[in-house]
């Protein structure tokens, strides 16, 4: 990064507030990842694990980022992997009991999700707004309930 000296004295009022409001955007998250050549990133290999690469801006990379999957730390790769693990495994529990689907607004749409205390999973359905949730049937999202509160899954 360079650096930039400013009299801040001699600007206007105007070129103040303008200068200012250039700093705060600036320290804002951006919304959109940004990699520089040969500097280091992380992503999520297919078995969960962390991986560090170069950013080579080629295919590969544009791609591990078009899907969401490229990280400036390894903290932050890996948070991703572990949430990627649980909804892996709850999309994955939906299929092989033939309840998943897709958000469909206006039907019953139910998921899984867990209590503010996380003593207990329980059931929801939503009919207008879907969101990143796994979507199954009331039956199927019953039996992941029991199935996570008993344990054993």
């Amino acid at each position: 990064m360079k650096n930039l000296n400013v009299n801040f004295e001699n600007l206007t009022d105007e070129q103040q507030k303008q200068l200012l409001e250039l700093v705060e955007e600036s320290q804002k998250p951006k919304d959109v990842l940004e990699f520089e050549r040969n500097n280091d990133f992380y992503s999520v290999d297919g078995f969960g694990g962390v991986c560090v690469s170069k950013w080579r801006n080629d295919h590969y990379d544009k791609q591990r980022l078009n899907f969401g999957n490229a990280y400036h730390t390894r903290e932050q790769a890996e948070t991703a992997a572990k949430a990627m693990c649980r909804y892996n495994s709850i999309l994955q529990f939906a299929i092989l009991h033939g309840g998943y689907r897709e958000f469909v607004p206006g039907d019953d749409n139910y998921y899984v999700c867990l209590d503010t205390e996380g003593l207990n999973y329980f059931w929801g359905v939503i009919k207008y707004s879907g969101g990143f949730e796994v979507y199954m049937t009331k039956e199927c999202a019953e039996l992941l309930c029991e199935k996570l509160n008993s344990g054993e899954f």
